[in-house]
């Protein structure tokens, strides 16, 4: 990784490490959650960056994939928990991390001090040549401990210039994944805790992605020049329902699967799902968080 790409990293984690700061300071009772994305993605353009997906507000039982729809007035309530995940990107370069707030009570505080724990703690495992069966199970063994359950179907990954998931998968349940990080890899770790079992279900989407091979789906239409806009703006980044105004070009396109979508994921028994997350740059003998 040449410095100035590595320079580019460093400043998408400190746009983020100062927009969840000040967004978790705005997650109070009777908050919105559209005025709390809405104030994470101005912010972050303001610091310089870009968003690199839409800000995920999570609610309780909601485990990831929701942003705030066009006129969503759903706010936060006394006894909430509000996971903000949130990512920004500088030319295409990617910092993602996420951070759980409970509103006005302190009923989960062990829950999100455990997914902060099991994300340390996987993030010290982290190495030149390290197999991710090793960071997963360490991942684990902490939430485990605190009789709480992880989430096997949301996972780490890894990113590259405009991908949020390139290739590498980290599962924080234990598998038997032998594949290495190397020093220069780009991470993203992240725990989802739950008291409950740990099972997701699918509901409708809000964030979309245009497809690789979308381009090839929509012909000389209007839904055409809104997918030649979307890939201008978004460089095949994901995006959010409200962030385009044609709302008919839009339905055009989920019809014609040139986008593919992120169904809202939410704790099949109704339990409360929590998360942490940091990006990391892997070195020869650990990582650099540029989220901190």
């Amino acid at each position: 990784m040449s410095e100035d790409v590595a320079e580019c990293y460093r400043t998408a984690g400190s746009i983020i490490s100062r927009v969840r700061g000040e967004a978790k300071s705005k997650a109070i009772a009777g908050a919105t959650l559209f005025e709390l994305a809405e104030f994470v993605e101005f912010r972050i353009e303001d610091l310089g960056g870009r968003p690199a997906f839409p800000c995920n507000t999570s609610i309780n039982d909601v485990a990831a994939h929701y942003t705030p729809y066009p006129g969503d007035k759903s706010a936060l309530n006394v006894g909430d928990v509000v996971t903000i995940d949130m990512g920004v990107h500088v030319d295409g370069y990617i910092a993602d991390a996420a951070a759980t707030v409970e509103i006005g009570s302190n009923n989960f505080s062990r829950m999100i001090s455990t997914a902060e724990e099991a994300l340390m703690a996987g993030i010290d495992v982290v190495r030149d040549g390290v197999r991710i069966r090793e960071i997963s199970a360490e991942i684990e063994r902490i939430v485990r401990s605190e009789g709480l359950t992880p989430l096997a179907t949301l996972n780490g990954h890894s990113m590259d210039r405009y991908n949020l998931h390139s290739g590498i998968t980290i599962p924080s349940t234990s598998n038997n994944i032998m594949t290495k990080v190397k020093a220069g890899d780009v991470i993203a770790i992240e725990p989802f805790v739950t008291n409950g079992k740990g099972h997701v279900t699918s509901g409708e989407p809000c964030i979309f992605r245009l497809h690789d091979t979308g381009k090839h789906l929509v012909k000389e239409t209007d839904a055409e020049h809104l997918m030649r806009e979307i890939e201008n703006l978004y460089h095949g980044l994901p995006f959010a329902r409200r962030w385009i105004s044609d709302d008919d070009g839009l339905d055009n396109l989920i019809k014609s699967s040139a986008l593919h979508s992120y169904p809202v994921l939410r704790e099949s028994g109704g339990s409360v799902v929590v998360q942490a997350e940091h990006t990391l740059i892997v070195s020869e003998d650990g990582c650099e968080i540029t989220t901190l």
